[in-house]
């Protein structure tokens, strides 16, 4: 039977909040909540989120505002809403039931409910500040549909364990009190308590597969084994041991197959078994935030990246990312919200000369995200009679072969590759653009977005004076480089080093400082 109690185990926290739906689960919920917080004098914050979708949305937002108005009339007129002493004599918190309606609009690709769920998640974040609790109704009707849909999906361990009691969300956590009790005890409590809730007509529809769960077979398989919540909910808390017990081979095996620069070694990885294979796979996908494929798409990977033919150049491709094998390495690329964007030529950016007369201590140059893949930013540092830029690399000063010399009127220009472009390196001579690349392990497909440094003189005059290019395999960087990171490299021009242009020059080193 539900009762005030069961949330007297409620994980510390600050501020307790409570996604509020106006229907039954929510307000059972909420009931039991401002119980709580009146007999601790503590806040309570609801949210209640619009989706728009229903003709009947208003009036549902509407409920919320006056059932949270009712219960803060309810506590008043019982004396618990003021400030009140306690017997050490100081003051305690106010009790409060505030409604906050948070209104959303859907215009996604993915399904209406997914939108919806997606809507509501990132409204719980947005709230939530450090050390705060949200309280979601979810119960064991609920964690039933959810490993059925599941199941249909051909989900493993982690699906199968089903919906957590307890997660992180944004700032604060998410935490679920109701979800080891059926739906039946929290309608009883309803009726005894006299609630009142709205009903979504949505849920009746047949054309969502939870519904066609919850009114076509849970309610037959209850029939057959009225038990059957407890067991779902015992088995999903064996599957997450055991998920659980799969992520902790998968950070051994992940150590031993991963190469500096993320990237995984397919023949570290063909050493492994079949079954850590694929555990892995999904645990280094997962780890990058990505939702783990499923079954048959970590076998699409293994047969057509792994075991593919040494000279192949396979590619794995999904909406979110992308996966390629170059060199014996397994290179994941992210392509939804990327930091690798593919960038036109006419989006080229002019950098302005440095102000020989500013009296700041940096001149900082910069331009759109999109200008360079990690949207990186160069600074030219006020040092001595000039300003000198030391490369930077993850946030400390790098060697350096010496100062680049640039004319005060002169200007540079970021630019794109049009092929043929060579840099004169120290003790190298002169080399081909396309080689250096060769030679640093640039997989072909990155080499479009290669940055080009040319400096424009007053005369009309452009020269190469150095490259940037962005390295994702763990192959060594090679020693010609001036200056390297996790995510480039930098070439610079010699024949910048020599002050034999005739005029007027400011020692200036660029360097790339990694995007915040």
């Amino acid at each position: 039977m539900l009762t005030p109690e069961l949330l007297d185990g409620l994980p510390d926290h600050n501020q307790l909040w409570l996604a509020l739906s106006g229907g039954l689960d929510s307000v059972v919920l909420l009931d039991l909540a401002v119980q709580y917080c009146a007999s601790r004098q503590k806040s309570l914050r609801v949210i209640h989120v619009h989706h728009g979708l229903s003709a009947n949305a208003d009036r549902w937002a509407e409920h919320c505002l006056n059932l949270c108005r009712c219960y803060r009339e309810r506590l008043s007129v019982q004396g618990k809403f003021s400030v009140q002493e306690s017997r050490s004599g100081q003051k305690s918190r106010s009790v409060s039931v505030d409604c906050l309606v948070e209104r959303v609009q859907l215009n996604g690709t993915s399904s209406i409910e997914e939108q919806a769920r997606k809507a509501r998640y990132r409204v719980f974040e947005n709230c939530l500040e450090d050390g705060d609790l949200l309280l979601m109704a979810h119960h064991g009707d609920d964690q039933l549909e959810t490993l059925l849909l599941r199941l249909m999906r051909g989900a493993g361990a982690q699906g199968l364990s089903g919906m957590p009691i307890e997660r992180p969300l944004g700032l604060g956590r998410l935490y679920r009190p109701l979800l080891s009790y059926p739906r039946a005890e929290l309608e009883a409590y309803a009726e005894e308590k006299r609630l009142s809730w709205v009903e979504d007509e949505s849920n009746q529809s047949l054309e969502f597969d939870r519904n066609f769960l919850r009114h076509e077979i849970t309610l037959r398989l209850k029939s057959r084994w009225p038990h059957l919540i407890k067991v779902a909910g015992r088995s999903a808390q064996v599957l997450a041991d055991a998920d659980r017990l799969n992520n902790d081979l998968a950070e051994i095996d992940l150590e031993r197959v991963m190469l500096p620069a993320g990237s995984l070694s397919r023949l570290a990885l063909l050493e492994l078994s079949a079954a850590r294979q694929r555990n892995v796979l999904r645990f280094w996908l997962q780890s990058a935030g990505i939702l783990p494929p499923d079954y048959r798409q970590i076998m699409t990977i293994i047969e057509e990246l792994v075991m593919a033919q040494d000279d192949a150049q396979p590619l794995f491709r999904r909406p979110q990312y992308e996966i390629r094998r170059y060199r014996d390495q397994l290179i994941l690329q992210l392509t939804d919200e990327s930091a690798f964007k593919e960038w036109g030529a006419e989006k080229a950016e002019e950098i302005a000369p440095a102000d020989q007369t500013s009296d700041s201590d940096a001149v900082s140059v910069s331009w759109s995200p999109d200008s360079l893949s990690d949207g990186g930013t160069f600074s030219l540092v006020k040092e001595g009679v000039g300003f000198q830029v030391e490369p930077v690399v993850k946030g400390q000063i790098a060697q350096k072969a010496g100062a680049l010399y640039l004319p005060v009127s002169a200007s540079l220009r970021l630019a794109l590759r049009e092929g043929g472009e060579s840099l004169r390196l120290p003790r190298r001579g002169n080399k081909a653009l396309k080689k250096l690349l060769q030679e640093t392990g640039v997989p072909a497909w990155l080499r479009g977005q290669v940055r080009l440094f040319w400096l424009e003189t007053e005369a009309g005059k452009s020269h190469l004076i150095g490259a940037w290019s962005p390295l994702m395999t763990a192959d060594a960087v090679g020693s010609e480089s001036e200056s390297a990171s996790d995510m480039g490299v930098f070439w610079w021009d010699i024949r910048v080093l020599e002050d034999d242009q005739g005029v007027a020059t400011l020692p200036v080193i660029i360097s790339r400082k990694q995007g915040q």
